[in-house]
């Protein structure tokens, strides 16, 4: 089970990946299809760094910017 601290430490990142998109990228409303689009490139990111076993710091910031940007398409829908 994850700690509350590391649990902590990964909705932080979450949060510092979320506000890097809306200032790289504004806060534009997202269709399904382009929220689709977006997700599916991070997820394959993901995907290739457990393919290429990246250390598991480098995963979480992976998984941490698979959560932003569903947690941004619902903030901007």
């Amino acid at each position: 089970m994850i700690s509350p601290e590391r649990r902590a430490e990964f909705i932080a990142l979450i949060v510092a990946e979320l506000e890097n998109a809306y200032q790289k990228h504004g806060a534009a409303e997202w269709n399904r299809h382009e929220f689709y689009g977006v997700l599916k490139e991070e997820v394959d990111e993901l995907w290739d760094a457990i393919k290429r076993n990246d250390p598991e710091d480098e995963l979480v910031i992976e998984a941490a910017q698979v959560a932003a940007m569903c947690i941004r398409y619902v903030e901007t829908t």
